[in-house]
């Protein structure tokens, strides 16, 4: 199993959100079968439930 840890902030925009699930599902598709997310220290909840909705979600769906 190859896992990778990634530091990066949380997306703020749909944008933002499009270009991290695209770099992620690059290194998947190269193997990467665990990420360990670093995002500092969030001062909200919004981010973490963008990067869930637009992020996390559709990677696992396109997984199944």
């Amino acid at each position: 199993h190859l896992s990778l840890t990634v530091e990066k902030p949380l997306p703020s925009t749909d944008a933002e959100s499009e270009i991290l699930r695209t770099e992620l599902q690059i290194m998947a598709d190269h193997g990467v079968e665990h990420f360990v997310m670093d995002f500092g220290h969030p001062q909200s909840t919004e981010p973490v439930m963008r990067f869930v909705e637009q992020v996390m979600r559709p990677m696992k769906a396109a997984r199944k």
